[in-house]
This record gives structure tokens, sequence and C-alpha cells, in this order.
């Protein structure tokens, strides 16, 4: 199988540029990869205003994208001077999930990358934000930036649970470790089995954390004290009563303050 030589950037609507813009390019440029900026505009008003006509209607929608095209190609313009290979999209959908999940049907991304959006409690006790739902229903490697002091990452933690051996899918931590050269635990129990795994990746002694407690709090407060760039971590698929009441990734990013890289197991098996 061809190995993926794209990345995916979800642009925001809002036309701003954001970190994540320059991760992204950072990123492809470091890898050799293409960059594909894709944005999904849908203006509430600009669809169900009653007093236009369709034709004048479609005019107002046509002109709002290509206004956005063209911001989008400014964003690539300097992307495309340092060596990276740059395509835009600009679509007009109401439900942008759908649409994603369509683009990576269809193509061979590597990565999907989006700015992490922060949502107030209140906001996610009455619905599911994009961020979530892509968490759940994506299979290739997410990367969700809230923050880049450094467009390439330089302080990397990867977190492992050991703490169900049972409940492991063989060489899924292994590829976390090998994504971030980083090692991070949660259960003092297991201190056989990290040392082991951090033995095996290479892991030196200094690098080696291990915490107890609850995951999303242990893990917030590290990065906080070690201005940590990134977080790799697994994400399992829930079903049932667990998707209901979400993942463990799902509780760490409404803690963070930094960036994550969220990595599937059915990938790893991929």
């Amino acid at each position: 199988m061809q190995t993926p030589q794209r990345l995916l950037l979800i642009a925001s609507p809002l036309m701003r540029r954001t970190p994540v813009y320059d991760r992204a390019a950072a990123l492809a440029k470091a890898k050799g990869m293409a960059l594909h900026i894709v944005a999904f505009d849908y203006v509430e008003g600009l669809a169900t205003a009653g007093l236009v006509n369709e034709q004048a209607l479609a005019a107002m929608r046509e002109s709002y994208v290509q206004q956005h095209r063209d911001w989008l190609e400014a964003q690539a313009l300097p992307m495309r001077r340092s060596g990276v290979t740059v395509t835009t999209e600009v679509l007009w959908v109401q439900h942008p999930l759908d649409e994603i999940l369509v683009h990576l049907r269809e193509q061979p991304f590597a990565m999907l990358i989006k700015a992490f959006e922060h949502e107030p409690w209140w906001a996610r006790a009455m619905f599911t934000s994009l961020d979530i739902q892509l968490l759940r229903e994506t299979r290739i490697p997410l990367h969700l930036v809230h923050k880049a002091s450094h467009a390439l990452p330089r302080t990397i933690l990867a977190a492992v649970d050991l703490s169900r051996p049972e409940d492991q899918i063989e060489g899924f931590n292994d590829q976390i470790i090998f994504d971030s050269n980083l090692a991070h635990t949660l259960h003092e129990a297991q201190s056989d089995a990290f040392q082991a795994l951090a033995e095996r990746n290479g892991i030196a002694a200094e690098h080696r954390h291990m915490r107890i407690g609850d995951p999303a709090k242990a893990l917030a407060l590290f990065m906080d004290n070690h201005d940590t760039d990134v977080l790799v971590m697994g994400s399992y698929h829930h079903r049932g009563i667990g998707w209901f009441i979400g993942s463990t990734a799902e509780r760490v990013l409404h803690r963070l303050s930094s960036s994550v890289l969220v990595i599937s197991p059915e990938r790893s098996q991929g």
C-alpha cells in the first residue's frame, strides 16, 4: 500500500490567521508532504434569506466563497515560497463533518489537522463539537492545535496506558512512543511494563515520567508545568455506554491548554 503523501488542514470559516497554519506548513515541510487546506462555509443568513430571489442569493453565496478562496490562497503563498506544495478548497456545506469524512474516504491523507476550539461546559452539555465528532469518527491521526509557540514541535509528551494489559492492542503503545520519542504512564502498579516499554523504544531515563491519578488531570498538569508543545495519545472508539460517557482523550481535550495528536488503534493495525 502506498504511503499517504498529503496532510489535510481544516480551516476555520472565520478567515482568521491562527497558529494552526504555521504548524501544518512546518509538519508538511518536515515530512516532505503536500498540504491540502479546505474550508467549509455556511452563513445562515445567506442560506435562508427569504427576501432575495434565488439567483441573487446564489450570486451572494458564490461571492462569499470566492472571497474565502482568495484569502486561503493568500495564506498558502508564503508556504509555497518555503517549498511546500499547497492546494486550497472552499465548499458551501452546512454539515462539515459529513464532507470531511467524504474527503478522508476518497483521498489518502496521512494526518488531519485543525485548530482546537475550547467550548464552555454548558455548550458541551448541549451539543457535540466538531472536534469531538472528529475524535470519534476519524481513523487517521488527528492533530488539534491550540497554541504553537514553535511551528515545528520541540517538546512532545507521549501518554501510554498500561493499567489494563488484557485490553491493550499489540504494538499500539509502541507506535505512540515511536511518533514522539517520549513516554508517560499513569499507574505505579505497571512500573515493570512501563520500564520495559521505554527500554524497547530507547527512551532515556530522564524522559520517563510516571503519574498516578485521573489521566485528564495528570496530563494537563504535567503539560502546564513542562511547557510541552504536543501531547500524543491514543483513543479507542467506544460504542454503547462507553461512547455516551466519552473517552479519556475527550476528557483530556477539555483540560488542555496546548496541542494534542490523537492516534487511533484501528489506524495502527491497518
